[in-house]
C-alpha cells in the first residue's frame, strides 16, 4: 500500500505542476477557464497534502495508541525494517526523497497551496 501511495503522491504532484502551469499560462493570454485551472490545481494540491500525510506516516501515528494488541502481537514494524522495506538506497529525485515522503511539513505547505490556489481561483 505505501508504493501505491508513493505513486499516487508523485502522479498528483505532477498533476497539481501542470494544472498550474495551465492556470499561469492563462491569466497571461487571458484564457476565460482560468479559474477552473486554479479550482483544479487547488483540489490537487488538497490531494497530494493528504496522501503525503498518509506517506509520511501521520495518520498512522495518530493511530498508535488505538492499535489492537491482537493483530500486532509483538507491535508495529521497527523504524529500521521499515527503512530495509523502503529501499533507502534508490534516490527517488535525488535529495527530494526525504522531503517527499518523510517530512510532514512539506504536506502543511502543499496544504496552503491549496488554500491560496482556491482562493485566486474564486477571485480571477
Amino acid at each position: 500500500m505505501k508504493r501505491a501511495s508513493k505513486a499516487v503522491l508523485v502522479v498528483m504532484l505532477a498533476l497539481t505542476v501542470v494544472a498550474i502551469a495551465f492556470a499561469v499560462w492563462g491569466v497571461i493570454s487571458g484564457d476565460p477557464r482560468t479559474s477552473r485551472f486554479f479550482q483544479t490545481a487547488s483540489t490537487f494540491a488538497a490531494i497530494v497534502a493528504a496522501v503525503q500525510l498518509d506517506v509520511a506516516g501521520v495518520f498512522g501515528r495518530l493511530f498508535d495508541e488505538y492499535s489492537d494488541a491482537t493483530k500486532y502481537p509483538f507491535g508495529p514494524p521497527s523504524h529500521i525494517t521499515r527503512e530495509i522495506i523502503d529501499h533507502p538506497d534508490w534516490m527517488l529525485f535525488g535529495g527530494f526523497r526525504e522531503i517527499l515522503f518523510y517530512d510532514t511539513r512539506f504536506a502543511f505547505w502543499i496544504a496552503v497551496l491549496s488554500f491560496v490556489l482556491s482562493l485566486i481561483g474564486i477571485w480571477v
